[in-house]
């Protein structure tokens, strides 16, 4: 029947039509797919890396070389430039020098302010306990010089462990920096706070692992993951909106010091670094975690005698190229900031 031939013919050349259009449409879905999981497993989520830069003084405290720790914070004051200031708790607040100069940077919303210890001691030969008591008295002292309280523990010698974590967790300090070394025997750094990634690692304070969470599907969440499959570990932060897992205490962000100005060994000569190779490490650590942190000392600012020690003599070329390093920085609009800005915590003045 000539009608049926032609309504056959009709369905054909729909079905096909209706094909054409299938098939190219379930390779998009299925290649957008494959992306966003590729995407997910990468942390590559449209979130924009901080591309910055935190300084970070350590050993500031009373009558050491206050000459140094001066013209050191000075330069950050006359750029305008913030700075990260580790402070050694005990032997800080009798020294004017000292204390009108961290005020100084401070009134102006340029310094933050770290605790770099009670005492410059290696916490990890202290129980939790004790290094709880010793980082709250830090804290009380904090609280009664500069009228707040701080969020970051800056390591002395950059060790930690975790029984640091477990102390800082109970008094609520957010922000560890120690040294890379110590992050990578802690857990192979993967607890580094990590601007390229939304997933947040949280390092329990019990076991010392870090579990990983992806809080775009599952916020606050944390016995839940996306379609009930774990995410692949990868190297990000410790967030402080992760309360507890199974009863543990807060997590912590870990912003470890990155590069340095000068080569601080225990025990052996400091070796000066070439700005060209921190800034190639800047560069690096930019291109890694969004984000790079660079450790000076006071000490890096003096002359030392023939038998290497310290002496009150500023050394003008070391000086120099503190400021060439801060100048290079901002000449390649880099922004430089403070670990409490990095992690979006308001910073406490």
């Amino acid at each position: 029947m000539p009608g049926c031939v032609y309504l056959r013919r009709i369905f054909s050349m729909s079905f096909c039509l209706a094909i054409c259009l299938i098939v190219p449409l379930s390779v998009i879905i299925q290649s957008h797919s494959s992306l966003a999981l590729e995407n997910l497993k990468h942390g590559n989520n449209n979130q924009s890396p901080c591309n910055c830069v935190i300084f970070r003084m350590d050993d500031v405290q009373d009558n050491f070389i206050d000459a140094a720790q001066a013209v050191a914070m000075n330069l950050f004051i006359l750029k305008n430039q913030t700075l990260t200031l580790g402070l050694i708790m005990n032997d800080v607040g009798n020294d004017m020098t000292i204390s009108q100069h961290i005020a100084e940077g401070t009134k102006r919303g340029l310094f933050e302010l770290g605790l770099h210890g009670w005492d410059h001691v290696d916490y990890t030969k202290l129980s939790e306990e004790q290094q709880k008591d010793s980082l709250k008295k830090a804290n009380e002292k904090m609280q009664r010089l500069y009228g707040n309280t701080s969020n970051i523990l800056i390591t002395p010698y950059g060790k930690f462990n975790n029984g640091t974590i477990g102390a800082m967790s109970q008094l609520g300090i957010k922000i560890l920096s120690a040294a890379t070394f110590s992050e990578s025997d802690f857990d192979k750094k993967n607890s580094v706070f990590n601007t390229y990634h939304r997933t947040t690692s949280v390092t329990t304070v019990k076991t010392a692992t870090t579990a990983v969470y992806d809080f775009n599907y599952q916020r606050n969440d944390f016995n839940y993951q996306r379609n009930h499959q774990p995410i692949e570990p990868v190297a990000v932060a410790a967030a402080s909106s992760a309360s507890s897992i199974s009863g543990d205490s807060p997590a912590v962000y870990h912003v470890p010091a990155m590069t340095s100005f000068k080569n601080n060994e225990a025990g052996k000569k400091p070796v000066k670094i070439l700005i060209e190779q921190i800034l190639h490490d800047v560069d690096s650590n930019m291109k890694k975690y969004g984000y790079a942190v660079i450790v000076f000392h006071p000490q890096d600012f003096v002359k030392t005698d023939h038998n290497g020690k310290l002496t009150n003599d500023l050394d003008q070329k070391e000086i120099k190229d503190l400021s060439d390093l801060i100048d290079s920085i901002m000449s390649k609009k880099i922004r430089i900031t403070t670990m409490s800005q990095l992690v979006g915590l308001e910073t406490r003045e």
